[in-house]
């Protein structure tokens, strides 16, 4: 079976309140997509919805041994200039998990 790939990307700022519909509803469809057959997820690089995306792939993935791969695609080097050190900590944390890093630019 040739290999189905979804790609996630959204918006920046997740309004407190809707936080964990979106995550639910996501992992809702994200389950679909694998009983479907997709086996690769590709998301953004920003702070928001890619991250939240990225972060519950790396939950099901590793918590579940999913045979998932976990891509990561920025926009250029340096994106993160004008990121806050926190955010910055949080987006070097993650890199080790993705399978595989994609700069588009």
């Amino acid at each position: 079976m040739k290999e189905q790939t979804c790609c996630f990307t959204g918006h920046r700022a997740i309004p407190a309140g809707q936080l964990q519909e979106i995550v639910a509803r996501t992992e809702a469809r994200v389950r679909e997509l694998i009983r479907g057959g997709y086996r690769c997820f590709v998301v953004g690089g920003a702070f928001g919805y890619d991250t939240i995306a990225a972060e519950l792939l790396f939950h099901l993935r590793d918590g579940e041994n999913l045979d998932i791969r976990v891509i990561l695609a920025y926009p250029f080097d340096g994106f993160t200039s004008g990121w806050s050190e926190q955010q910055k900590a949080k987006y070097e944390q993650m890199l080790p998990m993705y399978d595989e890093r994609v700069c588009v630019a």
